[in-house]
């Protein structure tokens, strides 16, 4: 809901959004655009916006927290919200003022459970990729997406991250109706609009959607592009293009909460020619709406390298899916697990006083090699162990990805890989374990996530 002028524009929203452990705050990301058909609506003049949050301790006392800073319109102001006295419902309003007035302003709410870590102890967040939505060449049914997507709610997912919109590196189109002459070399796979379809399912059933842009021709641009300017130029360009489409598109969806550079590097510092100015640009279509990367690997990062990165959240990858090790893939899962503690730590003081978000990309799934193909579900009880090492060096957990890894029965259209549907029906239950029946989000208060 919003207030004051109705053709100018206030937005707010809350990283992480929905539920968030006692032990990591919330940020208020806010952005306000005038009505420059007005004349008191001077587009460039400074203003203030004015945050106010107010909630419940644990021992039924009021708790409030108010901060202002100075800003001008277009810019995304961002709000540090702690949440460690607070249990239940955290209510915010962030408005914007100039000349003595406030002139928009924008409410929202996110929900505070007790926890022992900064991550809560289940994936709030599901990587979707979009292929998976096949069996034998049939796309799966789009009025089945939102029985789907409720299935995935019901395991306390709140945020999907959709991998792509295209993949015409191996010769497929975009998954939407598109005007680029470089998507229209390529057939959509599917009939329908892939894109439109998952977010009006997501609207539906409250989940927030991070559009990823696709790699266009250049799958390797991170790995080998790094010193070619002309190169990233030229993808740099290409996203651009592309994410100008979509925010025209579906800008209008509820569920379109942020952006997801699928370029993956290990090098974030020279990664950064492109994840920068591609940031950048996303930043000025949508101020508000947060920009995620998964380095991938073992990444080089530190304050130093995370002070010039313009990314909002680093997703970093747990790369057990493969075995990873430094520089080979060893097909053994335990190797990388052995690691993972260390890998977290480092991950976690390169982000302290950073201004960026830490999630991890938990991989569930796994390959038996020498190649890299053939992946199937992993274990239930091997997921939960890797859960376990890395939700005390995050703030938020994800998961890579479905449906195929992660599968509830009655899916018709979805060809289940090896494992999937077992890891799913034993996560829930896991679920259920851990919330006591309640499911992840319970209808009363108290609840605890231990």
């Amino acid at each position: 809901m919003s207030n004051g002028n109705a053709n100018s524009e206030c937005r707010a929203q809350a990283l992480p959004s929905g539920t968030v452990s006692s032990r990591t705050p919330v940020r208020i990301r806010t952005a306000w655009r005038p009505d420059t058909s007005r004349k008191d609506d001077r587009e460039s003049e400074p203003c203030f916006v004015r945050i106010e949050a107010t909630g419940k301790r644990a021992d039924g006392s009021d708790w409030c927290f108010r901060e202002e800073r100075p800003s001008i319109p277009g810019q995304c102001v961002e709000f540090l919200v702690p949440t460690d006295e607070v249990e239940g419902v955290l209510s915010y309003r962030a408005g914007w003022w100039r000349d003595g007035r406030e002139v928009d302003c924008r409410f929202g709410s996110v929900r505070v459970l007790a926890c022992e870590t900064t991550a809560l102890p289940w994936f709030q967040t599901l990587w979707i990729e979009p292929l998976g939505f096949m069996e034998d060449g049939v796309p799966f049914p789009p009025d089945r997406m939102e029985t789907l997507l409720r299935a995935y709610r019901k395991l306390g997912v709140e945020n999907l991250v959709l991998t792509y919109v295209e993949m015409i590196y191996i010769g497929i189109g975009a998954i939407y109706p598109t005007g680029i002459p470089e998507l229209q070399l390529h057939a959509n796979p599917f009939p329908y609009d892939f894109v439109d379809t998952l977010l009006a399912a997501a609207d539906a059933c409250a989940l927030n959607v991070f559009v990823g842009l696709g790699r266009g021709d250049d799958l390797q641009l991170l790995w080998e592009g790094l010193d070619d300017p002309d190169r990233i130029r030229r993808q740099v360009d290409y996203g651009r293009t592309l994410a100008g489409e979509l925010w025209s598109r579906y800008a209008h969806h509820d569920s379109f909460y942020g952006w997801y550079l699928a370029h993956e590097a290990d090098d974030l510092p020279r990664a950064n020619r492109y994840y920068n100015p591609m940031a950048s640009h996303l930043h000025a279509l949508a101020p508000e709406k947060p920009v995620l990367i998964a380095p991938a690997g073992t990444p080089v990062v530190s304050p130093a390298i995370l002070a010039e990165t313009e990314a909002d959240i680093l997703a970093y990858q747990d790369a057990v899916g493969s075995g990873y090790m430094p520089n080979v893939n060893t097909w053994n899962q335990e190797n990388r697990i052995a690691m993972l503690h260390e890998c977290y730590r480092r991950y976690r003081e390169a982000h302290v006083g950073a201004r960026q978000a830490i999630w991890t990309d938990l991989e569930i799934w796994k390959m038996d090699g020498p190649f890299y193909r053939d992946a199937y579900a992993a274990d239930c009880r091997q997921v939960l162990r890797q859960i376990e090492i890395e939700r005390p060096y995050v703030q938020h957990l994800s998961a890579y990805a479905a449906p195929a890894f992660l599968l509830p029965e009655g899916m018709d259209g979805i060809r289940p890989v090896r494992g999937a549907l077992d890891l799913f029906r034993e996560y829930e239950a896991h679920v259920q374990r851990l919330t006591e029946g309640n499911g992840p989000y319970p209808d009363t208060g108290g609840s605890k996530a231990t």
